[in-house]
């Protein structure tokens, strides 16, 4: 599992495209990267949350984008965007 410590964000966006980029410690990728890459189970992400793991899904918003969020999201990757930012 790889860990994500920051989301570069493109704040025109509504919040399901608001995320470009996802990265941690000595990697950076696109979030359409990181989608593909979940979806085909070549690699699984999570965030910490106190301390506690929190895995990212693939979910689908009512515009047909596909973005992510973490598990514990129901609808609006809150908890992904309040993550901090880092230029892409």
């Amino acid at each position: 599992m790889i860990e994500v410590a920051y989301v570069t964000k493109d704040m025109r966006r509504d919040p399901y495209e608001r995320i470009t980029h996802l990265g941690g410690a000595g990697w950076q990728r696109s979030q359409p990267d990181v989608v593909q890459q979940i979806e085909q189970g070549q690699e699984d992400y999570y965030i910490l949350l106190d301390g506690i793991p929190a895995k990212l899904t693939v979910a689908l918003s009512r515009f047909g984008a596909k973005y992510l969020k973490t598990e514990l999201e129901v609808e609006e990757p809150h908890i992904l965007l309040s993550l901090p930012s880092q230029a892409a």
